[in-house]
């Protein structure tokens, strides 16, 4: 009997051993994109642009640098701006800062984020390249899978956060939003 439950344990696990990296989504040009579209049902686009832009400002480092910020009546808003964040910050010799763009499309009743453009740079010249760059080869860079990984936890909460903020109403103005 403990034989059989033994090799069951051992099966039951052997699958989490040997999981498959994550593979981040690239786009047809090879480029790392994370890409969605969300529904929010009855949110006009003049609401959907101002939760929107909630978000950014709450969201957003100081460094952020706007790209774009534009209403067009009252069918479809753009914004676009270029962030950072700190990727595996526990050791300063492997820390990196990645570098991306977020863009939010909305339409009535709809967003679509598009986060892309990523590029990584290291702690000692901070000299920015591609993330597919820094990825590449044929033997991994020491750190890449946790870079990865690190990379797609992080954008996951990122874009987690952002649908929360687009399914709840904008406070009244001059009141601060829930957390």
């Amino acid at each position: 009997m403990r034989r059989v439950l033994a090799l069951a344990l051992v099966l039951v696990a052997l699958p989490c051993l040997s999981a498959d990296p994550i593979q981040l989504p690239l786009n047809s040009a090879g480029k790392v994109t994370y890409q969605e579209a969300v529904s929010v049902d009855g949110v006009a686009v003049p609401e959907l642009y101002a939760r929107a832009k909630a978000w950014a400002k709450a969201k957003c480092t100081p460094q952020a640098q706007l790209m774009t910020d534009m209403i067009d009546g009252q069918t479809s808003a753009e914004i676009s701006f270029r962030d950072a964040f700190t990727a595996l910050p526990g050791n300063k010799a492997t820390q990196v800062t990645v570098h991306f763009i977020l863009t939010l499309e909305v339409r009535e009743a709809r967003f679509r984020y598009t986060l892309t453009w990523f590029t990584v740079a290291g702690p000692k010249d901070q000299k920015e390249m591609p993330l597919e760059a820094s990825l590449d080869g044929a033997v991994p860079k020491p750190g890449s899978e946790a870079l990865v990984g690190d990379i797609h936890a992080r954008v996951y909460a990122l874009t987690s956060d952002l649908k929360a903020a687009m399914a709840r109403p904008s406070p009244p103005v001059g009141q601060l939003p829930a957390k």
